[in-house]
């Protein structure tokens, strides 16, 4: 086949054309989004319990679900969380089982209870969704949040009909609910209790269908349509009718307000009121071609928007795709202009054109492939683009030489072309295979992490297996027509500079590296003593801490996050306080950075929401490549400019474009609260013993004040149960939902309570009255005491235990948090669990999946290498040969080391990837030097000599395919906008690592293969002399 394409150059162009076509084409078909979509193998159980307390959920609701459902199997884990009004149980599917199944076993399962509060709502089960969000759209305006809200739903609705938008959430808006307030006063006065208004309501306010009447005009149908929809329709509702002919009426007696939940939130753009828009995809999401339409609608909306309402555009992540896409690209195309100009200087223009036209084949066979994958086009898939660009030139760079050696011979074209690629067809071939071997553990990781590295491997493999196909079916082809280059070109031309370059090379190779060579393979053993020895000291390094370590990457967006947890139970007037102040604070940098900028906006916008005392505060920034300044720098600013925040859970800023676990989280699970709280200040205690870690919390640091009602003992003599009691505080200070109205898409409840202002009074609930028996209305204190207490604001649970997790951030310049949660786990833990019995220790978060992923790939990576091994082992017959190949990858990591060390980057989870990427090249060029000797052996030469000949002749492509991926790569090590920094990891774990290797290809595996000489010789005279013997 290699000859016939040779011969038939139509065939070979055809291929060519089809598959530049093919990936052109392919184009519209690709998905496009930010980062590789995470889907999660979960089960999702939520069940509402309006106004009870977490104690109370954790008990009556999630341990009774708990309970249920552990033994089902394919569940991995069950975690739940309680918090005011509302319970939910998250259950983890283990590995290899249907996330549908496990589903309807646990559907079955909960349907089956029959011990769930009556007041909780039916629980809502379904499989974790995942969306990526693609777009916010925000309406703000200085008007009421009734026509803000009406507004939002109109936006919504169109939004959500746009192309290619799966769903479209609000945010920042309250429900309606209607109210009907009843003062105790009123109760007394006209001798009623909650049960009697709202059994009046629900027998006045109603819609029921009666059937139909059959006349023989055709069948009528009747309906009582009763039901109430106003406040007014309410306020009409008879309660009582007088002997006189009066009637009291339901607006007599109590307030109506038609309103909204009664929910403490705050939301705001840029100081105004606001609601957000979530733009959401999920299937075959395009965030480009979204976005795009979402900006356009936003455009021609703003113009039917009444006066002082704004619409726009907030956190687009098409702008993050773009910029960073346009980064990558700028970036290998540089990357490819060096290794042209590399090529041009070290072969000759003519192989250096079509070595680059091979790299863009084997990309766009890469491109009509992945639409048939299950990865999208996203920021890695981009990334192992640039990434690979210095792999697949090895095969065009070594067949490229190989052919143009056999040209200088003066072999005729098409022969010179059949020979130069047949020689080197099986190391190639080989080396490609390996490689993507190398590659392949990615696709068979479980995990988030094997999301945003499966895109890697998925290209790197088909990019080479097109370059394979490139290499040896159209390369030859292309390069058949060549001419041998003259010994004496024209003077001050680029051949003649070529050719000095040649020169030089083949001098230094020939006066230079081979007396090198000879000294140290005469040297061997001291050689490879001081390979080891530099092994090891820079692996110390990396023990040492002077290379810091992360699992995730840690990758800058352009927006900065404040996020403040104020203490359980604090008023929202000091919450309002607290959200102003981190205002305040942002329009201050805003002002600054405006000065600075000779008056460009570097913070576009500023977004505030809050719940309760949860405080979140988004400031927006110009991409990183408009603004010129590190998103760090402006954080820092912003956290100087707030200052102190008292009353304080939590307090942090995030400015990352993966979320990501805290990088210390540890977990303590118990049955038992009080071992749970000592146990959790011992674990902080010694947390606050590390230098570097700051930001230490755990999930429940502080409690709210609860007022407990417990029946007392006398109750039987007032005619009343504890149930009764429970039920009357629910209904004065919770509220009694009477009905459900529709309104449009919304379901309106209607509550029955107290009104506000006593329901935020100690005193109301000491004069409250309850109802017993035959109406009598007593105090509250004759039949209950209140009693004070302590309660937690949320409950987490973990295996049918309860769990406290305790986080703490790091400061990577100073700290290591893999070493510190290692220390801990060695030196502190069992300590820990014997002093406290039933304690579990646990580490989780960033550190959790690390190992996790660390351990599956290492499993599958040496699996991987064992397939390399066999693959060599056929190849050359030998079970020594495919060692030698293999023995420079470990030094790939020297290199890697050192290329973090110089750049002062953190390795991460994609540094190791990068490693994999520098074994596959390293692979190459050692199997064409092996390859190299044993034909040279095969011809009869000395086993010295033939090592020697084999290093000198190869010195010159091994050199080349190392400079041309290093130099490939050089743009995006020396580039400086914070885009760059999440694939720094991979390209200097990769560049570094193939530059190091090469000097162990040339050098050590030289020695390496003459030891094993050494090695056989020895064993073969040993066996002489026991022949003999």
């Amino acid at each position: 086949m290699l000859r016939w394409f040779i011969e038939n150059k139509v065939a070979a162009n055809l291929l060519m054309t089809a598959i530049v076509l093919g990936g052109i084409l392919s184009l519209p078909l690709l998905d496009r989004e930010v980062m590789p979509g995470i889907p999660l193998d979960m089960v999702q159980i939520n069940v509402e319990y309006p106004g009870a307390s977490p104690a109370e959920i954790e008990e009556r609701i999630c341990i009774r679900i708990e309970e249920a459902i552990h033994d089902l199997e394919g569940i991995k884990s069950i975690i739940s969380e309680a918090v005011d009004g509302r319970g939910g149980v998250a259950v983890e599917v283990a590995k290899g089982f249907d996330t549908q199944q496990v589903l309807s076993d646990i559907k079955g399962r909960i349907d089956a209870l029959d011990n769930l509060p009556e007041q909780a709502e039916e629980p809502q089960i379904q499989e974790a969704p995942w969306s990526e969000e693609v777009i916010e759209l925000v309406l703000s305006a200085d008007t009421d949040e009734t026509a803000l809200r009406d507004i939002a739903l109109r936006v919504r609705d169109d939004v959500a009909s746009l192309p290619g938008v799966d769903q479209v959430d609000i945010e920042g808006l309250r429900q309606p609910e209607m109210s009907i307030e009843v003062s105790e006063n009123m109760l007394r006065k006209y001798q009623l209790s909650f049960d009697d208004i709202a059994g009046a309501v629900r027998r006045s306010s109603i819609n029921l269908p009666g059937g139909s009447v059959r006349t023989d005009g055709g069948d009528i149908s009747l309906r009582t349509y009763e039901q109430a929809y106003t406040a007014e329709d309410y306020a009409a509702v008879v309660l009582l009718r007088n002997s006189d002919g009066t009637r009291v009426l339901l607006g007599d007696i109590a307030t109506i307000r038609d309103g909204f939940e009664e929910t403490n939130s705050l939301s705001r753009f840029n100081g105004y009121r606001a609601a957000a828009l979530i733009v959401r995809v999920r299937n075959n999401p395009d965030v480009v071609t979204v976005n795009e339409a979402v900006r356009s609608y936003a455009d021609a909306a703003q113009k039917t928007l009444p006066p002082g309402v704004s619409l726009d555009i907030w956190l687009d992540r098409s702008e993050i795709f773009s910029s960073r896409a346009n980064m990558l690209v700028s970036s290998g195309l540089m990357g490819l202009v060096l290794v042209f100009v590399l090529l041009t200087l070290f072969l000759r223009p003519a192989i250096a054109i079509w070595v680059c036209v091979g790299i863009a084949v084997s990309f766009m066979g890469a491109l009509f492939v992945i639409p048939s994958t299950p990865i999208s086009v996203n920021m890695m898939t981009l990334f192992a683009f640039v990434l690979v660009l210095g792999i697949v030139v090895d095969d065009a760079i070594i067949i490229g030489e190989s052919i143009h050696v056999q040209i200088q011979e003066g072999l005729g074209d098409n022969e010179a072309a059949y020979k130069g690629a047949r020689k080197v067809l099986k190391p190639v071939v080989f080396a490609a295979v390996t490689t993507m071997i190398a590659f392949s553990p990615a696709l068979f990781i479980d995990g988030a992490a094997a999301k945003l590295t499966m895109p890697l491997s998925v290209v790197v493999i088909l990019a080479l297996a097109f370059s394979l196909i490139e290499a040896f079916l159209i390369l030859p082809s292309h390069l058949s027509h060549l001419k041998p280059i003259s010994d004496n070109p024209k003077p001050g031309s680029l051949a003649a500079l070529r050719l000095r370059i040649a020169s030089t090379l083949s001098d230094f190779s020939e006066y230079k590296y081979r007396p090198f060579i000879e000294r140290a393979v005469n040297a061997r053993y001291l050689t490879i003593s001081c390979f080891i020895a530099l092994w090891l000291v820079l692996m110390s390094f990396v023990q040492g801490g002077w290379v810091k370590q992360t699992f995730y990457p840690l990758i800058p967006g352009d927006n900065i996050i404040a996020s403040v947890v104020l203490s359980d139970g604090i008023s929202f007037s000091t919450t309002r306080g607290v959200i102003a102040q981190v205002e305040l604070a942002a329009a201050d940098v805003r002002s600054r950075l405006s000065e600075q900028n000779d008056g460009v906006d570097i913070v576009k916008n500023i977004r505030s929401f809050a719940r309760e005392n949860n405080i979140l505060v988004t400031m927006e920034l110009l991409p990183g490549e408009e603004r010129g300044l590190p998103i760090e720098d402006v954080t820092d600013m912003w956290r100087q400019r707030i200052g102190f925040i008292p009353d304080t859970n939590s307090y942090t800023f995030d400015y990352h474009l993966i979320d990501r676990e805290p990088p210390i989280k540890l977990g303590l699970t118990a049955n038992d609260a009080d071992t749970l709280a000592q146990a959790t200040q011992r674990v902080e205690d010694k947390l606050a013993t590390y230098d570097g870690l700051f930001g230490i919390n755990n999930s429940q640091r502080s409690a709210r004040t609860e007022i407990l009602v417990k029946a007392k003992p006398n109750i039987d003599n007032y005619d009343v149960d504890r149930e009764q009691i429970a039920q009357q505080v629910r209904q004065g200070f919770f509220g009694e939902e009477v009905q459900r109205i529709p309104r449009g898409r919304d379901e309106v409840k209607v509550m029955l309570r107290y009104p506000e202002q006593s329901r935020r009074s100690l005193e109301q609930i000491n004069n409250m009255r309850v109802r017993v028996g035959d109406g009598v209305e007593v105090p509250i204190s004759s039949v209950a005491n209140l009693e004070f207490t302590q309660g937690a604001s949320a409950i987490r649970r973990l295996d049918r235990k309860r769990i406290v997790e305790v986080v703490a951030d790091t400061d990577y310049k100073t700290a290591d948090p893999a070493k510190i949660v290692a220390d801990i786990r060695a030196n502190f833990a069992p300590g820990l669990e014997q002093e406290f019995p039933g304690l579990k220790f646990l580490v989780k978060g960033e550190q959790d999946a690390a190992g996790e992923f660390m351990l599956e790939l290492v499993r599958l990576t040496l699996m991987a290498f064992l397939c390399t091994f066999g693959l060599i082992a056929i190849a050359f017959r030998s079970y020594i040969q495919p060692a030698l190949v293999m023995s420079a990858v470990p030094f790939g990591l020297l290199g890697a080391v050192v290329g973090h060390l110089v750049f002062g980057v953190t390795m991460s989870m994609f540094s190791f990837m990068g490693v994999v990427a520098a074994a596959g090249v390293v692979i190459n060029d050692n199997l064409v030097l092996i390859d190299r000797i044993n034909q040279l052996r095969d011809q009869h030469s000395e086993i010295g000599r033939a090592v020697i000949e084999a290093a000198v002749s190869r010195f010159r492509p091994i050199l080349l395919t190392s400079v041309t991926t290093f130099v490939g790569l050089l743009p995006i090590m020396l580039e400086r906008s914070s885009q760059s920094e999440y694939l720094k990891p991979m390209t200097l774990s990769l560049g570094f690592g193939v530059f190091f290797a090469s000097f162990v290809t040339l050098i050590m595996v030289p020695c390496l293969y003459l030891i094993v000489e050494d090695g056989r010789s020895k064993i073969a005279n040993f066996r002489a002399r026991k022949a003999l013997a």
